[in-house]
């Protein structure tokens, strides 16, 4: 069976979900990813995105690499030394820094909070997902409310460079994602402590809890 999106993710309550085309597994996100970033961004920008030019009231140790492949809502706060390179669209209400390191492409949505020294790529944020310090979120998808403890690294990749497999938390089936890289699918409210060991293409349901 199909790991679709609806299993994992209160999709109605997300105005990204476009992510997912009609039949798509759960990890088409990440690969349908900089195709959506890419057609959002063609349509120029409104609000409550900030203007191109409004981009320069932000602090002046924050580096956009493209600015004009970034959306960032009035109301985000992008705190000093954050670096941003490739597609990025920040939501209202996020937070993002101090020192973080968004890249490739990266959707942080409502409320989201990407803390000191985190990095995030090719990752999508639902609303009020959490991944406050020095963790690595790469090639993954944090659903509604997920808290991502610090120091972790949601791995991406096979050592032996084939493509990576999607497990769900607790059932045997393995599913051949296509993907040469897939970190982590973590379900509405789910939680994980610091420095968790977590393994590429895992999927877990919601309300996952691990310490």
């Amino acid at each position: 069976m199909t790991l679709k999106p609806e299993l994992f993710f209160n999709l109605l309550a997300f105005e990204h979900r476009g992510l997912w085309g009609t039949d798509d597994p759960v990890w088409a996100a990440i690969k349908n990813l900089p195709f959506y970033l890419g057609a959002m961004l063609a349509h120029g920008w409104t609000d409550p995105y900030r203007g191109i030019n409004d981009l320069s009231a932000l602090d002046p140790t924050v580096r956009i690499q493209r600015p004009d492949l970034v959306r960032i809502a009035r109301t985000a706060v992008i705190k000093p030394y954050t670096v941003i390179e490739g597609a990025a669209v920040i939501d209202d209400g996020a937070v993002v820094g101090p020192h973080a390191y968004l890249r490739d492409a990266v959707i942080v949505g409502r409320g989201a909070r990407v803390g000191h020294a985190t990095e995030v790529k090719r990752s999508v944020l639902f609303p009020g997902a959490k991944a406050p310090h020095r963790n690595s979120i790469l090639d993954s998808v944090l659903g509604h409310g997920v808290n991502v403890g610090g120091h972790l690294v949601t791995p991406n990749r096979r050592a032996d460079g084939r493509t990576v497999p999607a497990r769900t938390l607790g059932v045997g089936a393995v599913h051949d994602s296509g993907l040469p890289k897939l970190g982590i699918i973590a379900g509405d409210g789910s939680f994980f402590g610091c420095a968790v060991k977590l393994s590429p293409g895992m999927c877990f349901p919601p309300k996952t809890r691990l310490v």
